[in-house]
């Protein structure tokens, strides 16, 4: 039996230069995570130093490979779903919801040596009854491993584990460095490493003066767990940072004075604010990123730069989403016997992977057309759905453009004409109807495309498949789409070549359900498969780190900290995953020191934190600290309490002024865009909107030939003028209502009503009539300006804000005129963008959705102006 010893630092920067930690120095060590490796082995140039991650992996080979537990993944779905029909049928469907957290409990279980057979005699409640049945099924999946294991975990094995690791003089002691908190199959192994006489010291930060920041440490080393006696602890002679002293003190309630060095403070707005910063940080490669809401601000900051590499797995990259969404359309427990779905968002990331071609014609650019159409498919679901909806557009577009045709040439228009051919037909204010007839039925041979792929992926007639036809099916997708000439960047190339040759070696024959293996593939290709610590020691540059990675940073000293989102609602962390699904009280009741870790973790999870926090203010570089205000659901966050607790000064990113690139929007470039000079030349609605907002009818008429309205709302309005116009030439509300039923099916026919009997009043179809029909000249071409209602949504007397009377004024002065006393020479610079007017009325501009200046009712407390 060896024996365990505890040795403490209150500095991380400098435990080795301390006297009683030169007799371990040439040991082997052994680090909690990978971060703390890589800095260790930059300290220590004698000593053989790994993680614990490859440690573990030492002991059970193969065991956490992710295309193994892909297999047993698709084994455990196919048990749930043939077996267990005479079992509670709401905790089997509970358990299909929840397969990876299920697979993961029982892996666990097993590496510790747990067995069915003892954990049910323990369990409290009917699921863990059931959880043992399926666990007891999936072992011999399990068998070989851990046969494996057990034969590496005994004397003889073991020897043959750690001899590659270790130095001759020091060959029975290894030295842990950072286990704060002990996993249950680090706590197996270790416990196992013991037992076999290994002498094991524990290196860890601590300090005896600040007992609310470290005495869970005591417990963590104790002999309850079957480590040491308060004997065998060695407290170092060091002194901790003068920060984290400080904060420590605070916490403690004996608040040493001085002021903080060494610390910068921000705030931002909005996630975008965010990731504009951290972009110009990256160029220079400073910081560390790290946060206690990781996964979360990656997946945020994925969305907002997709080229900023935070992730090295496939998903992270477009050509991983078009496989990633293609094998999650297929809902079997949808409707009555299943369907295929389809969403915006995921149609989106198909056209968006670059995976998607057509005869020389990519998807990836016509994202802007789809953008546009895509609010006409509000409410679909299946795939028959949106066909269906779709040659209902096409059908509704070939309409309206043979008219329109047939207008243009009556008024002898031609293509360049674009202000006098959007007042000619006012449908091009409808976002979905202002794209080109041509590109509408691009956008359908793509969509098909991809519900012919998804089905002939799946195949779900024929049911079953084995992983190697399967993944032959997916070698064969990426051959047929030819992708690797077609994308944009180096790193997507190398990952595809990567993913043929994974598909070239799987052999797995069992035959498994095509919908299980679709699900088990999603996993897959998320990195869902890989072990905890496989994600928390992820390296991959540019990425935010989770908190765990502080102690290796800080040991680093070679890069400023950034502890991001670092908010109310995120930090201290107040809980810890649990093995689902069993209940704490049964956790208990196994009564073994490896499962009574996960009982630790949780009962001192604000412990950890703190402790985490400490160790970030013994930086010896620049500790920035940040909050995101509005993000992840949340609005106007508040910083979090250490900082408060700190009385730290905050600056707003806000404060900074930021530059506007016009690349940023996405918008087509067509015939003016871009061109501020022709400006002058505008007709005078554009005018009395330049008066509204210079920056709205910059959006409008300079970034693109004519602006139009992609959500609800704004289309409440313009249907409510085709309404008007309908009534005030005799059409009665049932004619009315058929009609837009026909060109609007993604309106409901409640919401259709709706809108017609607002706005079929007898003083509006008369004003209709009066005003409507009267004629305004553009360039010596007339139309009526009832036109104009679909460029401002509603009449000149729609609102009554003195903003929008004095502004419509301009509909009756000469443009030149106009442009001169609005000045708008001056606020049409090329270089930049003209500045906001934000307003109440912004609620009613169509570009609310994507203009940083855009305020809204919600926005507008304390203030009486009335719309």
């Amino acid at each position: 039996m060896g024996t365990v010893k505890v040795l403490t630092y209150e500095n991380p920067n400098g435990f080795h230069f301390m006297e009683e930690f030169e007799p371990y120095e040439s040991c082997l060590h052994i680090c909690a995570t990978q971060s703390l490796k890589g800095s260790l082995e930059k300290r220590l140039r004698k000593a053989r130093v790994t993680s614990a991650k490859a440690l573990v992996d030492s002991f059970y080979p193969g065991w956490n490979n992710p295309d193994e537990r892909f297999s047993q993944y698709a084994k455990l779905s196919d048990f749930l779903r043939k077996g267990y029909r005479r079992l509670n049928p709401n905790i089997l469907k509970s358990f299909k919801r929840n397969k990876l957290d299920l697979l993961i409990t029982m892996r666990n279980l097993t590496e510790i040596g747990l067995r069915p057979e003892y954990v049910l005699q323990k369990v409290q409640k009917e699921e863990e009854e059931i959880f043992c049945m399926v666990w007891k099924d999936m072992l011999p999946h399990f068998a070989q491993f851990m046969s494996e294991a057990e034969y590496r975990l005994s004397p003889k094995g073991m020897e043959s584990v750690i001899e590659p690791y270790q130095n001759s003089n020091q060959a029975r002691t290894i030295v842990l460095h950072g286990f704060y908190y002990i996993s249950p199959v680090q706590h197996h192994v270790l416990t196992k490493m013991k037992e076999k006489g290994f002498n094991l010291v524990f290196l860890n930060m601590y300090s005896r003066r600040f007992p609310s920041v470290f005495s869970f440490l005591e417990e963590n080393f104790s002999e309850t767990y079957g480590w040491a006696t308060d004997e065998d602890w060695i407290y170092g002679s060091d002194d901790a940072r003068p920060n984290a002293d400080k904060f420590a003190s605070k916490i403690e309630g004996s608040y040493r004075q001085g002021d903080m060095e060494g610390i910068d403070t921000k705030s931002y707005e909005f996630i975008l604010d965010f990731v504009e910063d951290i972009n110009k940080t990256k160029i220079t490669g400073k910081e560390n990123m790290v946060s206690p809401s990781a996964d979360e601000l990656n997946e945020r900051i994925e969305e907002f730069n997709s080229g900023l590499n935070t992730n090295k797995h496939l998903l992270s990259y477009p050509i991983g989403q078009y496989l990633f969404h293609l094998h999650s359309m297929y809902d079997e427990d949808y409707g009555d016997g299943g369907a295929y779905l389809l969403q915006g968002s995921t149609l989106m990331e198909f056209f968006s992977s670059g995976w998607l071609t057509l005869e020389g014609e990519n998807a990836r650019d016509y994202t802007y057309q789809l953008k546009k159409i895509l609010p006409y498919f509000s409410g679909c679901e299946t795939t028959e759905e949106w066909t269906r909806r779709m040659k209902d557009l096409v059908y509704f577009k070939e309409g309206l453009q043979e008219r329109h045709e047939r207008e243009m040439l009556e008024e002898g228009l031609g293509d360049s004409n674009h202000f006098k051919k959007v007042r000619l037909n006012q449908f091009k204010r409808f976002s979905y109807l202002s794209v080109p007839l041509k590109e509408i039925k691009l956008i359908e041979a793509f969509m098909e495309r991809i519900i012919d792929d998804a089905a002939w992926m799946m195949d779900i007639e024929r049911e079953r498949s084995t992983i190697r036809d399967h993944f032959l099916k997916i070698q064969d997708l990426v051959k047929e789409a030819g992708v690797k000439e077609n994308l944009l960047l180096e790193e997507e190339r190398r990952l595809v070549d990567e993913l043929e040759q994974a598909l070239k070696v799987y052999g797995d024959d069992e035959d498994y359900h095509v919908a299980d293996l679709a699900d088990a593939l999603t996993i897959y290709l998320g990195d869902g498969f890989k072990s905890p610590d496989d994600k928390r020691d992820d390296g991959s540059p540019g990425k935010v780190k989770p908190m765990e990675q502080l102690d290796g940073m800080i040991l680093s000293g070679s890069r400023s900290v950034h502890i991001c989102a670092f908010d109310e609602k995120s930090y201290p962390m107040k809980s810890a995953p649990m093995p689902w699904p069993l209940s704490k009280k049964t956790i208990a009741a196994l009564d073994t020191q490896a499962t009574d870790m996960y009982l630790f973790r949780e009962k001192h999870q604000v412990s950890i934190s703190r402790y985490l926090f400490f160790l970030a203010l013994s930086s010896e570089k620049t500790l920035k600290l940040s909050w995101i205000k509005n993000w992840n659901d949340q609005e106007d966050l508040a910083q979090n309490v250490y900082m408060d607790l700190l009385n730290l000064e905050v600056a707003n990113h806000s404060d900074t002024p930021q530059e506007f690139n016009p690349v940023d929007i996405d918008y087509d470039f067509d015939l003016l865009g871009g061109q501020t000079s022709n400006v002058v030349q505008y007709p005078s609605e554009e005018m009395a909107e330049a008066s509204l907002c210079a920056r709205r009818v910059y959006y409008s008429s300079v970034l693109q030939t004519h602006s139009s309205y992609q959500n609800d709302f704004h289309q409440s309005f313009l249907i409510g003028n085709l309404v008007k116009q309908a009534g005030a030439s005799g059409k009665d509300k049932g004619v009315i209502l058929s009609w837009m039923k026909g060109m609007f099916p993604h309106f409901s026919e409640v919401r259709l009503k709706s809108i017609i009997e607002s706005n079929s009043s007898k003083k509006l179809l008369e004003s209709q009539r009066h005003f409507g029909k009267q004629k305004r000249d553009y360039d010596g071409f007339k139309y009526d300006t009832a036109i104009t209602y679909f460029q401002f949504l509603t009449h000149r007397g729609g609102f009554t804000q003195e903003k929008w009377k004095e502004s419509m004024t301009y509909l009756g002065e000469d443009p030149v005129k106009s442009y001169k006393k609005l000045k708008l020479e001056d606020k049409f610079d090329a270089d930049s963008m003209p500045e906001a007017s934000p307003s109440a009325l912004c609620k009613y501009c169509p570009h609310s959705y994507h203009c940083e200046a855009s305020i809204f009712h919600a926005d507008m407390r304390g203030q009486e102006e009335e719309v």
